[in-house]
């Protein structure tokens, strides 16, 4: 079963999973153990069976015991960075960063003799979208040293209109 399938099926990232071991449900929408008794739920033997389904479904962090690292807050301003610009993936958020600081170069050059308006509204949107991904950036440096659990959630994060 590839991820995408275990996730349309279970939707994995708000599921109920009943820990035979813990005798208690899981929440991977809540991150936490549940004191409902869900209506749908989906058997795990342990914790660690669980973290090994969630973490091949792409959900690790809704994993108990997730501990998040350095690599996962990276990666998550990467989706957030993503997400700012439209980017595919990492590699064409590279493609768009790399082509807007071309552009960038070419009107700064520019700038002496005079934008057009349509110049003058794209330096704009090239300085709100580095200022963005600045401070995107900023915040991972803060938290990769010691990566909180909550790095998947947005109040440690910038946002954005």
């Amino acid at each position: 079963m590839t991820p995408e399938d275990f996730a349309t099926l279970y939707q994995a990232d708000a599921w109920h999973w009943y820990v035979e071991d813990t005798g208690q449900y899981w929440s991977s929408a809540d991150r936490a153990y549940s004191r409902l008794v869900p209506p749908h739920f989906t058997h795990a033997p342990n914790e660690a069976a669980l973290r090994e389904v969630l973490t091949q479904a792409g959900f690790a962090d809704r994993a108990p015991g997730w501990k998040p690292t350095a690599d996962d807050v990276r990666a998550e301003a990467s989706r957030r960075m993503q997400a700012l610009v439209g980017a595919r993936d990492a590699a064409h958020l590279d493609l768009i960063i790399a082509n807007a600081n071309r552009e960038a170069i070419r009107l700064i050059r520019k700038e002496a003799g005079g934008w057009t308006a349509d110049e003058a509204r794209r330096a704009a949107e090239l300085e709100a979208a580095d200022a963005g991904i600045e401070a995107i950036r900023a915040a991972s440096n803060i938290m990769e040293a010691a990566p909180p659990s909550d790095v998947p959630g947005d109040a440690r994060w910038p946002t954005f209109q």
